[in-house]
């Protein structure tokens, strides 16, 4: 049985240590003990008791044994599942009494008689009793005077095989703010059978004193017996078991459990046995949990995932690149198309602006003008600009053969094709006030110069309006 339990650690240590993944340890999860299964195996000590001998005084508990045993869990939620149990062990007591001890009740399945004739208690005074003699006729005047006797040692030994079913619950579970959910606590209860075989060796030993008619003889007798017993006999176990999970895999625990026996000829009361644990779970993809290899396998895909995305993009940006020049060189050869637009414009905006500025000889006459100011950045007319445009429709409306001129500019501030867009507002809004006043601008010559004179100064935020003769 020794070498047994040595042969089992050991094989525990090799199986399920190296399982242990120390830099995965968690501080446990729910999930990890939410329908899932788990294996243990178990070694440790028993010992039992409440087997005893009438008349005979003697401990009634036997030594401490080896035990070993196996089972597998299922774990219905965090706080209950259910064991299904197996141990296997054996109990063993030895006596050696220094007082004859009587026969009425000895170990073993039976009793020893030493005689042959009948049991019961060899101690005590037999005198008149008339033995036959041993062909079977009376013996006549031969009497048993005394007979003494009585157990001198004794020694049982018993294998049993125990399985049970129980369910345990979780005693941590109650503390519901706790952060690490690695050590537990369950206790349970459940029903099994136990089967037992052993055998009983007893030595008795004694003497007996007759009278004859001219003589007294003492006879001497020892007697050695070895008797076997077995048994069957139903139980209630009752379990501690404190567990810590070194990680989602492994669990390592201190187990205590107390087997109590219905009543059974030969049977003790109750068998006690302390052992340490070791609990694998398995687990599986429900529970959340992925193992060191799989999370390898894992980030070795990603990684080779995410190689070929790469190389993926890098042909996009490449692709991307090539269009992007092409799309460039495309720009820019607009771009210097448009700058040769804009210089021509801008030369006919100056030769335009001089032809104004500077009244080209003509045979027309001009016969008034007017200079109409804004704010910055606004094409509204000012209440003063209404007025002043006012007085200047009532002035032409008694003139006749006359072409309107106007003239719009903006301050060299902003962007350019803004102020350009900016100076055509300001002419529509003078054209505009001056047709509500009565006034046909249908033929009048707009020109909008923008800021092509460069002139930040108020002074270009204006509307020129120059009246010629036909």
């Amino acid at each position: 049985m020794k070498r047994l339990l040595i042969l089992t650690l050991t094989l525990t240590a090799i199986l399920f240590v190296p399982l242990i993944d120390i830099g995965a340890q968690e501080r446990g999860s729910g999930t990890y003990r939410t329908c899932t299964w788990s294996l243990y195996g178990e070694a440790g000590a028993t010992m039992s008791h409440g087997i005893g001998i009438s008349n005979v005084n003697a401990a009634p508990w036997t030594s401490v044994s080896p035990e070993i045993g196996a089972g597998v869990s299922f774990n219905i939620r965090p706080w209950i599942r259910l064991g299904l149990n197996y141990d296997f062990s054996k109990y063993a007591r030895e006596l050696r009494f220094n007082k004859l001890q009587p026969l009425d009740t000895p170990a073993g399945d039976g009793t020893i008689d030493t005689d042959g004739t009948h049991t019961g208690d060899l101690s005590g005074d037999f005198s008149g009793e008339i033995i036959p003699d041993i062909d079977g006729t009376p013996a006549g005047d031969r009497h048993l005077l005394e007979k003494t006797g009585g157990l001198a040692y004794t020694k049982m030994w018993t294998h049993y095989h125990a399985t049970d079913l129980t369910l345990e619950f979780n005693v941590m579970e109650i503390w519901k703010n706790r952060t690490d959910k690695r050590f537990n606590l369950y206790a349970g209860a459940g029903f099994g059978w136990l089967f037992a075989r052993g055998n009983t060796y007893n030595i008795a030993m004694g003497n007996e004193r007759w009278k004859e008619k001219y003589k007294e003889t003492t006879d001497i007798w020892l007697k050695a017996e070895n008797t076997r017993h077995n048994y069957n006999s139903g139980y209630v176990p009752m379990l501690v078991s404190a567990e810590f999970d070194v990680s989602p895999i492994v669990t390592l625990g201190l187990q205590g459990n107390y087997k109590r026996l219905l009543k059974c000829d030969n049977a003790p009361k109750g068998i006690g046995t302390v052992s340490m644990v070791v609990r694998l779970n398995l687990l599986g993809g429900k529970s959340g949990y992925k193992s060191k290899a799989c999370r390898l396998r894992e980030s070795e895909n990603a990684l080779a995932a995410m190689r070929d995305m790469n190389e993926m993009l890098k042909d996009e940006c490449e692709d991307s690149m090539s269009d992007l020049k092409d799309e460039l060189a495309e720009s820019q050869h607009e771009i210097e198309k448009l700058k040769s637009q804009l210089e021509g414009l801008k030369k006919e905006n100056e030769e335009l602006k001089t032809q104004v500025e500077e009244k080209p000889e003509m045979s027309r006459d001009t016969i008034g003008n007017i200079c109409v100011m804004f704010d910055f950045d606004s094409s509204k007319l000012r209440q003063q600009a209404k007025t002043e445009l006012d007085d200047f429709a009532e002035r032409i409306k008694s003139t006749e053969g006359y072409e309107l001129f106007v003239i719009g500019e903006a301050s060299a501030r902003g962007d350019s094709r803004y102020n350009l867009k900016l100076s055509e507002l300001r002419i529509d809004s003078v054209i505009s006030h001056l047709s509500k006043k009565g006034i046909d601008c249908s033929l009048a010559y707009r020109q909008p110069l923008g800021d092509i004179g460069k002139d930040s100064s108020k002074s270009a935020q204006r509307v020129t309006i120059i009246i010629v003769s036909e």
